[in-house]
C-alpha cells in the first residue's frame, strides 16, 4: 500500500489506529512539512507548482 493510500484509508477509519499507523502517519505529516519548506520546494512554489506534486511518498 502507497503512503497515499494509507493516509486516506487511516484518516476514513478505514484502518484501525496502531501505534506503528500512527507513527507511519507522522512520517507522512513529517516529510510533507519538510518538503514544503526545502528552498527546492520554495523555488517551485515561486514558480506556481505545487510543493505537493513533488512528493514522493
Amino acid at each position: 500500500m502507497t503512503s497515499e493510500e494509507f493516509e486516506n484509508r487511516f484518516e476514513t477509519g478505514d484502518i484501525s489506529e496502531s501505534l506503528d499507523f500512527i507513527e507511519w502517519l507522522g512520517e507522512i505529516k513529517t516529510l510533507a512539512l519538510l518538503n514544503a519548506t526545502s528552498p527546492i520546494c520554495i523555488k517551485k512554489r515561486r514558480k506556481g507548482k505545487s510543493p505537493r506534486s513533488s512528493m514522493n511518498l
